[in-house]
């Protein structure tokens, strides 16, 4: 057996009391609703209520913005400079995997760029985090009801507009469309593209990342909250017939990035 220590635990104070345990090699079956990933060998009470503290504490850190149970990724400086994305992936994955609840905390917005599932289908204002200035930018250019309006709202926000790429001439209500499109395309893109992408490294520990993007279908209903009800059993039952056309799930191995930010030591 290893055990697996994280070198960082200044973000996560409950992870200074505790270590992860897990297999070197993991199945990665469904149990049930709750818990879809294996408890460790040796996991007790004290273990589950760890992790669900661990998983509250992530779930409000610097790098998640948005209602408790609707979270997109934040755009932190701080965050960026310590390289805490890949840390709270790394966690995350690791949570996972000894034996935490669901998450059912990312947005649907989240879970699709990280995973790219569904495939194709467009980022709207109800994707953006409520209350977040671009999002109140948003919502005053689509309530303008005259081009005049539309251009006293582009001139007040200027600023914002500039930052952001967009800021041209805007002659006709029907050029609000596509205005709107590219003010959500950076800020939930372009924006966050080495935010999410030091996320998605930091969730390939144990190969998660891989698995949940195998399986797209059957993790949606774990990771968000949107889909209230539906258990990982009724997901796989869904996905049968897809999963019949993939490659079968393996055992889960270390991936080899996650080596610079763990220690293993033998039991």
């Amino acid at each position: 057996m290893q055990w697996f220590v994280l070198q960082k635990k200044a973000h996560f104070p409950c992870a200074q009391k505790e270590e992860f345990v897990s297999q070197f090699i993991c199945p990665f079956p469904f149990t049930d609703e709750e818990t879809p990933f294996p408890i460790s060998p040796g996991a007790d009470a004290a273990l589950r209520q760890f992790l669900k503290l661990l998983l509250s504490q992530i779930q409000g850190c610097a790098v998640f913005e948005g209602p408790e149970d609707c979270k997109n990724l934040a755009l932190d400086a701080q965050a960026l400079k310590e390289d805490m994305y890949y840390d709270v992936g790394v966690v995350l994955a690791l949570a996972l995997v000894n034996g935490a609840p669901c998450l059912r905390f990312f947005s649907p917005a989240l879970f699709q760029l990280l995973f790219n599932f569904p495939q194709k289908q467009a980022l709207t204002a109800g994707h953006l985090t409520p209350g977040s200035p671009l999002t109140t930018t948003v919502q005053r250019i689509e309530a303008a009801g005259s081009v005049s309006e539309l251009q006293d709202v582009l001139t007040s926000c200027s600023d914002h507009l500039t930052l952001s790429g967009c800021n041209r001439p805007i002659s006709s209500l029907c050029e609000r469309a596509g205005l709107v499109d590219d003010l959500i395309a950076f800020s939930m893109i372009t924006r966050m593209q080495l935010p999410l992408q030091r996320f998605r490294e930091g969730l390939q520990t144990l190969g998660v990342f891989e698995k949940v993007q195998l399986y797209p279908s059957v993790f949606l209903p774990l990771f968000t909250s949107g889909a209230e009800g539906t258990t990982a059993a009724s997901s796989l039952q869904d996905s049968a017939h897809e999963a019949e056309h993939r490659e079968p799930l393996t055992p889960l191995r270390l991936a080899p990035s996650a080596a610079r930010r763990l220690t293993l030591k033998s039991a």
